[in-house]
């Protein structure tokens, strides 16, 4: 796909952050926008912004739940309504999680991190392959991140939802390797949302939070117009990618601590000087 004028793209999470940015940059291409969201405040401004860049811009705006499949099943619905179906589904809302240790992670949280940032996906495709399948060229861009590929300490929610993401969209874009779907991958190293704004650790978010949403934007569409399957962007996306599919895992641990130690909140860990097994 090389063109977006005039395409139909679903944005979820356009609120804010990297969603806002897409929103933004397709509507600079002249695109139609969906611009979906659990925040209706956020979803105004962003659409706002939107018109401010492109005034003949078509769009729709939904609040919308993605962790509810029901939701998203009434969003594609109307998106097919309103625009006769989706040419581009970015997957991208998504929440932190408690940033602590695993054994400190409660039950609740732990769903509500793999209902949005999985299931979320997950219903997003769900809902809109349906219109996609058999026509002209469709996009399908799910959100990761850096850490659905390594294992790193105060992120066993987040990591496990984006792991799970990652294996999904693998497993997906080789079933739709042979129609008309095309299937992409995001991998983003920390971007400078507000995603992590509840966190009290300033050097995680001084040392890893440095890509500017704009700049993963303008990647993702270079990506769709290349027909790239997997995008990696941001501080470490490399080198965490490499060290995932060519390193030994006792190595990519001890390059974390090493790397990112002293940005880990070690609040709730025992003393480092205990016997281990």
């Amino acid at each position: 796909m090389k063109d977006f004028y005039n395409k139909v793209v679903v944005i979820t999470g356009a609120g804010s952050g990297m969603g806002r940015a897409y929103a933004l940059a397709f509507a600079h291409e002249g695109a139609k926008l969906v611009l979906v969201d659990i925040d209706s405040d956020d979803l105004l401004e962003t659409e706002s912004l939107c018109t401010a860049v492109a005034p003949k811009m078509q769009s729709l705006r939904r609040v919308v739940d993605v962790a509810n499949a029901t939701q998203m099943h009434t969003l594609a619905e109307a998106v097919e309504a309103h625009f006769g179906g989706a040419d581009i589904l970015i997957n991208n809302a998504g929440i932190d999680g408690m940033a602590a240790p695993a054994w400190k992670i409660d039950d609740d949280s732990l769903r509500r991190v793999m209902d949005v940032n999985f299931f979320g996906v997950r219903n997003g495709c769900q809902a809109f392959l349906g219109q996609m399948l058999g026509k002209s060229p469709k996009v399908i861009v799910n959100v990761a991140s850096i850490f659905g590929l390594i294992a790193p300490p105060n992120h066993a929610d987040y990591a496990a939802a984006k792991h799970a993401v990652v294996g999904y969209t693998r497993v997906l874009r080789t079933e739709l390797s042979r129609t008309n779907v095309r299937v992409m991958l995001l991998i983003p190293g920390g971007v400078n949302t507000r995603i992590a704004r509840n966190r009290p650790n300033a050097d995680y978010t001084k040392f890893f939070l440095t890509e500017l949403p704009g700049r993963v934007a303008e990647r993702v569409m270079r990506g769709i117009r290349r027909g790239e399957r997997e995008v990696l962007i941001g501080k470490h996306a490399f080198r965490a990618w490499f060290g995932a599919r060519f390193a030994a895992s006792w190595l990519v641990q001890a390059i974390y601590w090493r790397v990112a130690g002293k940005a880990t909140d070690m609040t709730h860990y025992p003393p480092s000087d205990i016997e281990r097994p």
